[in-house]
């Protein structure tokens, strides 16, 4: 019986040993009809005679893996096949045409044009003068992907460089894109099969030396580049991605910093033959990476994320109304099914860089979500210049909402509503503006800022429940309302006044005929807000935007309102002097 158990183990065994190894020979013969798919397409893209050869051994017979391989080879000359070929968890989407720009920069910079299928080929190449190129690609788009990693990869793989340095804003950045190529290497068959084994004896997050000999370094912004060797090579490659960021772009003092860092360490920290690869997203107007694409030492190019933007504005505004109307539970829905019902009037004349990654309406969606001066600057690598604006973002004097106490009566209420009516084309922004002015001090603190798209019965209900909810929270309400009444806004106004008092709240309202100059009112601000007496709220983050953005931006509602408010806040009632003797 004991027998009899133990064969029928054996037959187990054997069966599930039989059906591993024929597992292993499907997934293998699987990865080898991918890849001659690959070949077939790749090898009669062009006609360059190196992949002419190369079509002829593959028609031969010969190896299509191993260090003698057909595979190998082409990926020396085809840096989408590259990518396709060895890293198919990371190019599975079908290629962009920018993304094969990207390619031809290397191809043409780094490469110089040459294909490093031998190493004598490769040893040339690193001799030969270095490259400076400059890329602006918006976020999301795999920029990073397809240059940084890939082409840093091709360069070790190939050997044609001795000590490339990825840099980036931070060392943990810097070092998340070497981890990525660490693990390639440690985990990667492919690589493995067609290069051999290249995890050498220093492996570490920073700093990794293959067993080829060439050292891979990653270094945060700021940090000391300068002096730096492997044996006899200074830094042969320079790739910068991403090493500005929000905050070190926000000042000036923090922008000449990085400009210096780059202009008197980066640039100096190689030789002749050092090429120096810079990509990233524009961040700032004044930005190094601004600088570095209108460098003459630099070619450079800037990629937007819409190409060309719809001609139906009218239905788009409609959409926007809907999507943005947050007393709708299913406004995200609902906008989509208005878009399904007008899509092609709605895609007429639209174009975008990578369809199958972000769709027109994806990034339509994302204008709204992230604002418009985000999606300008890092999706359409075009932000505002802030000389052509009227107020700094570093003039901003913000107020912590725990440490001031507005039930105390010192602080009066001031109120002013730009409804938007009839101003343009198109429904505008309203903007709902309520200033806490401090009588004993005068500095007046930017209470709410209520800027959103909505109908005028839904502005009037809006006003009123402010009104309830400061009279409940702090005791007291408006001491003054203001109205802006220009072309058919006294309507509102009228239409308030009348709901006022049918709730029996009886708003102060105060109408206010604007007739100077728009741009000319607002700049009036500059020296309060220079001056920090009007101080703000981080949380309104919609106001801040148009703010700093005036009178470049989009919109200009919120700043509109503002004005009116402060000027409605600093009005002081004239008293007529009486001489004393008169009075007797």
């Amino acid at each position: 019986m004991r027998k009899g158990k133990q064969k029928s183990i054996d037959t187990l065994m054997g069966a599930l040993a039989e059906a591993e190894s024929r597992a292993f020979y499907e997934e293998e013969d699987n990865v080898l009809n991918d890849l001659d798919e690959l070949l077939n397409v790749f090898l009669r893209k062009g006609e360059e005679p190196e992949r002419r050869q190369l079509l002829k051994e593959y028609d031969s017979g010969l190896p299509l893996t191993g260090p003698e391989g057909i595979r190998r080879k082409l990926g020396a000359i085809d840096m989408e096949f590259f990518g396709r070929a060895y890293f198919p968890h990371y190019f599975s989407k079908p290629s962009p045409g920018f993304h094969r720009d990207l390619d031809a920069i290397w191809q043409q910079g780094v490469l110089k044009g040459r294909f490093p299928i031998t190493p004598k080929v490769a040893r040339e190449i690193d001799r030969l003068p270095g490259c400076r190129r400059a890329v602006a690609a918006p976020r999301g788009h795999a920029k990073s992907t397809t240059l940084t990693f890939k082409g840093s990869m091709h360069a070790i793989l190939y050997q044609y460089k001795h000590y490339p340095i990825i840099l980036s804003d931070s060392s943990d950045q810097a070092e998340g894109f070497l981890e990525n190529i660490r693990v390639e290497f440690e985990e990667n068959g492919l690589i493995r099969e067609d290069f051999g084994n290249l995890q050498g004896k220093v492996w570490r997050n920073n700093v990794i030396l293959t067993t080829t000999n060439i050292k891979v370094e990653a270094i945060g912004s700021g940090k000391k580049i300068r002096g730096r060797k492997h044996r006899n090579w200074r830094p042969d490659l320079l790739v910068l991605d991403d090493i500005e960021n929000d905050e070190n772009v926000r000042t000036a003092e923090q922008r000449s910093k990085l400009s210096n860092w780059f202009n008197k360490a980066v640039s100096k920290a190689g030789d002749s033959y050092t090429d120096i690869v810079y990509i990233g997203t524009l961040l700032h107007y004044d930005s190094l990476l601004a600088h570095t694409l209108t460098n003459t030492g630099y070619k450079s190019i800037k990629y937007k994320a819409v190409l060309s933007f719809s001609q139906a504005d009218d239905l788009w505004k409609e959409w926007e109304d809907i999507y943005t109307d947050l007393s709708n539970d299913s406004h995200a829905e609902d906008a989509k099914a208005f878009f399904e019902a007008h899509k092609a009037e709605m895609l007429k004349g639209t174009e975008v860089l990578w369809e199958e990654k972000l769709s027109y309406y994806d990034l339509m969606k994302m204008r709204i979500d992230e604002g418009e001066a985000s999606f300008n600057s890092e999706e359409q690598n075009e932000p505002i210049n802030p000389d052509d604006c009227l107020f700094q973002e570093e003039w901003l004097d913000y107020y912590n909402e725990a440490e001031v106490d507005f039930k105390d009566r010192s602080f009066v209420f001031y109120g002013f509503v730009d409804p938007s009516l009839g101003k343009t084309k198109h429904s505008d922004f309203s903007a709902i503006i309520t200033l806490a002015k401090h009588k004993g001090t005068g500095y007046m603190y930017v209470f709410d800022a209520d800027i959103e798209r909505r109908h005028p019965d839904r502005i009037i209900s809006d006003i009123l429940e402010k009104e309830r909810r400061i009279r409940r929270d702090y005791g007291r309400g408006y001491k003054k309302f203001g109205c802006e009444t220009v072309q058919f806004q006294w309507f509102l106004k009228e239409e308030l006044v009348k709901a006022s008092a049918r709730a029996g709240l009886y708003l102060p309202v105060e109408e206010v005929p604007q007739t100077a100059d728009k741009t000319l009112r607002i700049q009036t601000m500059q020296p309060d807000i220079k001056n920090k007496y009007i101080k703000f709220n981080r949380r309104h983050k919609r106001l801040l935007e148009q703010l700093v953005q005036f009178p470049m931006g989009a919109h200009d509602d919120g700043p509109d309102a503002l004005e009116g408010c402060r000027t409605l806040a600093k009005k002081v009632r004239k008293f007529k002097v009486i001489p004393r003797e008169s009075l007797i």
